[in-house]
């Protein structure tokens, strides 16, 4: 009688492959929980006081500083004079 492949692994085995799956899973479910929309973070085109999207932690410049820029956090054109409520001080 053949044994199947379950058969074969020993349980410290099978447990470890359970385990990487489970943080493979996590880890694309992260990357993918990054990419938030402008209207879930309260995007706005106006700063809120002195906390600017160009002097944020998550920001990513574009070419010029004038020039939209990314966000690590949000998708899509970033305005560097803009805020957002995942707002960090950048350093």
């Amino acid at each position: 009688m053949s044994k199947t492949l379950i058969d074969r692994l020993s349980r410290r085995q099978f447990l470890g492959a359970g385990v990487a799956v489970t943080a493979g899973v996590a880890i694309a479910g992260r990357a993918q929980a990054q990419a938030l929309e402008k209207s879930a973070v309260a995007y706005q085109e106006e700063p809120k006081g002195d906390q600017r999207c160009d002097n944020c932690g998550f920001w990513v410049p574009g070419e010029t500083a004038e020039a939209m820029g990314k966000c690590q956090m949000v998708k899509g054109d970033i305005a560097p004079q803009a805020w957002c409520a995942i707002w960090a001080p950048a350093g």
